[in-house]
């Protein structure tokens, strides 16, 4: 399809072509909605922090299709299903919480030594760091990144959101499922 041509193309320019021409595609794809270019987080901070955007397809279908996932394939097989369901969550987030009304900024932070969260949302005084990881049981080591990335930003409320079958909220640092934060953040 048309679609898809198009899609190798800018893969295939973007790996040889100027920063202002990549710029210039990416800008159109975002203005399509087809792609979300996620700003970074900037913090006076002593480490080094990542500066370039990050690109995600809005929509999942459509980039498993550009990827050819055949019906039948197994997506969980695929070394980019993590990338994808991180894409997703954040679609589902942003969407769900705008569509309430709600007002707040969108961005990721990460530093150049690999400390990252995948979504930070500051409303006002409100930072909340949200970090997407696709296993059932998330480990320990997700969460001392999460509470060393929250202390770096000053954020009011840390978030794993996972495939979790047991949501644990605990004050400001909650372990949940999509769902079960969707319906935790109702309140705005």
């Amino acid at each position: 399809p048309k679609e898809e041509r198009e899609s190798r193309r800018l893969v295939a320019v973007s790996r040889c072509a100027p920063y202002h021409t990549v710029q210039a595609y990416l800008g159109y794809l975002e203005g399509a909605f087809l792609v979300r270019l996620l700003a970074p987080f900037h913090a006076n901070i002593r480490k080094r922090l990542v500066k370039a955007p990050k690109v995600y397809w809005r929509d999942s279908g459509l980039a498993h299709a550009l990827l050819n996932l055949t019906p039948d394939g197994d997506l969980r097989a695929q070394p980019w299903v993590g990338a994808s369901w991180e894409g997703w969550v954040i679609e589902q987030v942003l969407a769900c919480r705008r569509a309430r009304g709600e007002s707040f900024e969108a961005f990721f932070f990460r530093t150049q030594d690999g400390l990252e969260v995948d979504l930070l949302l500051e409303s006002g005084r409100q930072r909340e760091v949200i970090e997407i990881k696709l296993t059932t049981a998330p480990a320990p080591e997700d969460f001392a990144r999460l509470e060393k990335a929250a202390a770096l930003t000053k954020a009011t409320r840390q978030v794993l959101i996972s495939r979790t079958r047991q949501p644990v909220v605990s004050g400001n640092r909650w372990s949940v499922d999509l769902t079960s934060y969707l319906r935790k953040t109702e309140g705005g």
